[in-house]
């Protein structure tokens, strides 16, 4: 605006602001005691020193980020250029409702696939549990499903079935361990009581040899009570 003089500077301001289409410069000419000779801007700020460094300006008007510069003529006059930050803010505003935009596609996209991805685990952890009630339940040949995939819930599953494995074998030996002894004993015994029993009917025995006949009959039925309580714990 300076390059041509004194002389036609107001109209170089006036041309300035007529060509200006966005409406974001801003160009005022004063006179050395402030009096307004051309351009949109009819009066100085009182807050912009005169040493033609630009500053930012805080305007109603202006948007924030908005920068002007007041700068003395050699010839005295007072020059006032300022730019409106409108393009900045529009760009600040595009970016910001990108990212809130981008941020909730994002948003539900990672829930939606989150949701999606976490199903079949979830099946598989709900077929697990309703085994492992089977299991709870008596069913000794219950196993915890295990999948193609070889991942962490089948390597839990695969454990778990070994200890089931193994808890039932243990079990089996405990019942044919009962079983054999309460089956080979049972027999015998039930010889040995029947025994006693007649030798109580059939004996004329007296005192203390009958009391002890009365006592070897009891401690047979003790037996054989125990050896049908294992009968039972093999069940």
């Amino acid at each position: 605006l300076t390059a041509g003089g004194a002389e036609r500077l107001p109209e170089r301001v006036t041309q300035a602001v007529a060509t200006d289409s966005r409406h974001i410069e801003y160009y005022g000419l004063f006179s050395s005691d402030g009096i307004w000779i051309s351009g949109n801007v009819r009066a100085l700020p009182p807050t912009l020193p005169i040493d033609g460094v630009p500053r930012e300006i805080r305007v109603s008007n202006l948007q924030p980020g908005s920068r002007a510069l007041v700068e003395r003529m050699p010839w005295g006059e007072i020059l006032f250029v300022g730019h409106d930050a409108l393009v900045l803010t529009g760009l600040r505003g595009i970016i910001v409702n990108a990212l809130a935009l981008s941020g909730g596609l994002i948003l539900v996209l990672g829930l939606g696939a989150a949701a999606a991805l976490s199903l079949r685990p979830l099946r598989r952890i709900d077929n697990l549990r309703e085994a492992s009630r089977a299991a709870l339940k008596g069913e000794l040949g219950v196993r915890l499903p295990v999948s193609r995939r070889r991942d962490e819930i089948d390597m839990l599953a695969g454990v778990a079935n070994t200890m089931m494995d193994e808890a039932e074998r243990l079990l089996w030996e405990v019942k044919s361990v009962g079983d054999n002894v309460a089956h080979n004993l049972r027999t015998p015994l039930n010889r040995l009581r029947a025994l006693l029993y007649r030798v109580h009917q059939e004996t004329k025995l007296a005192g203390p040899e009958r009391e002890m006949i009365d006592q070897a009959l009891a401690e047979t039925d003790e037996l054989l009570t125990r050896f049908r309580a294992l009968q039972r714990i093999g069940e």
